[in-house]
């Protein structure tokens, strides 16, 4: 049992993330998809070999991740409907969409 876990967890550490030319990898940058009315800002995060993402709000912190640019819309798209669920689930109404003019993606990872 050991070993298989062992075995998935390099298999996982041993992945490399899709060269993406048009993305600065260190740099955040925000997100071209709208899902519920909300954005997303990510970047490359070197210690995971994937994308951290957050949801832009005000109030709430929504985040995801993800492998691959491909995987990166799914689980933005995922986040938000995880974070709506709770919110019904909780009897509140999920947090305003900050707009995009208002984004300023230099204070979200800070």
């Amino acid at each position: 049992m050991i070993r298989k876990v062992l075995a998935a967890l390099a298999s996982i550490w041993q992945r490399t993330p899709e060269p993406d030319s048009h993305v600065e990898q260190t740099e955040p940058w925000i997100m071209d998809i709208k899902h519920r009315g909300y954005i997303g800002a990510c970047y490359y995060e070197n210690d995971i070999l994937g994308y951290f993402g957050r949801v832009l709000m005000p109030e709430d912190l929504v985040t995801f991740t993800a492998y691959t640019l491909e995987e990166l819309e799914d689980a933005f798209r995922q986040s938000i409907d995880d974070y709506c669920e709770w919110c019904e689930k909780r009897g509140e109404f999920p947090a305003p969409p900050i707009p995009r003019s208002q984004a300023d993606v230099s204070q979200i990872f800070t």
